[in-house]
């Protein structure tokens, strides 16, 4: 009973989002993240900007990775499996122009991606005041923060590191910044 309301309460938002992107078909519209903070609540554009924003810091957070990460991760093969490979090469050749610090390099990426879900399940959502919704908008961050404690305690494999701890918690409190704003 609980999931077909679940699912029934997705689609009713979902439709919504679709409502909004074909709106945008239609019209010459143009937001900033500036407007983000500006715009009523509840507005399509509202709607729209939340989700740049989302798709924005998605994409920073990506080509960090790729510009500064090892090749021998996962998402490498991915790539290359995807016919990517000088893309990624010539993004990986711009990058190496400069150094960047290390918790840039391991830890911002994984921030930027926690504010990006966050952002983007809220506008889905649109700021609804369910518990339901509260449960998708806080799921991933809880359980980001899980991992860290379960891998230092060695009950998760993985390396535990407190910039990743932070890079969350300062995800979670933007996120929340960015809802007291509106």
């Amino acid at each position: 009973m609980l999931a077909i309301k679940i699912k029934n309460i997705f689609l009713q938002k979902w439709k919504a989002v679709m409502e909004c992107t074909n709106r945008l078909k239609t019209k010459d519209v143009v937001v900033s993240v500036r407007d983000c903070l500006t715009l009523k609540h509840g507005s399509w554009k509202w709607l729209v900007a939340r989700i740049a924003l989302s798709a924005l810091l998605l994409t920073m957070g990506g080509l960090i990775y790729i510009a500064y990460r090892e090749q021998s991760l996962l998402l490498f093969r991915w790539l290359d499996a995807l016919g990517l490979n000088e893309e990624v090469s010539a993004l990986r050749r711009m990058a190496c122009a400069g150094e960047v610090f290390f918790w840039v390099k391991y830890n911002l990426p994984a921030g930027l991606w926690l504010l990006s879900y966050m952002l983007m399940v809220d506008a889905v959502w649109t700021s609804s005041e369910s518990a339901v919704s509260y449960v998708f908008v806080y799921a991933l961050p809880f359980l980001a923060l899980l991992s860290e404690v379960l891998q230092h305690v060695g009950w998760l494999p993985g390396v535990f590191d407190w910039m990743d701890v932070c890079a969350y918690v300062c995800a979670i409190c933007l996120f929340e910044l960015f809802k007291f704003l509106k």
